[in-house]
């Protein structure tokens, strides 16, 4: 209501620094998400080189290769959408130029 009679103006004023502020969040969020793919990755790794050297059995080694792979496809997805969002975090028209965090 108040954009009816002219308080939209600071909205207008911050939105840029808005932009700026989601979107180094969202870096953040997804940083934090890599991190934790590439720990599962390591781990499911540990647990397929352990299970083959004592198992003889090899399907619980195919089913950790497949839920791997799985968390592959999901760490590069997060890594796409962190190269988009950078992207849109320096590429911003009304932006000023900000350092990356």
């Amino acid at each position: 209501m108040w954009g009816w009679f002219g308080g939209g103006a600071a909205a207008k004023k911050n939105a840029p620094k808005n932009a700026i502020i989601n979107l180094r969040e969202q870096l953040d969020m997804l940083t934090k998400r890599e991190r934790h793919l590439e720990q599962q990755i390591a781990d499911q790794d540990a647990a397929a080189r352990k299970n083959i050297s004592t198992n003889k059995n090899r399907r619980p080694l195919h089913l950790l290769l497949l839920r791997g792979n799985l968390v592959f496809f999901w760490l590069l997805r997060y890594s796409t959408a962190k190269k988009h969002s950078t992207y849109m975090l320096f590429s911003c028209p009304g932006c000023p130029q900000t350092e990356e965090a």
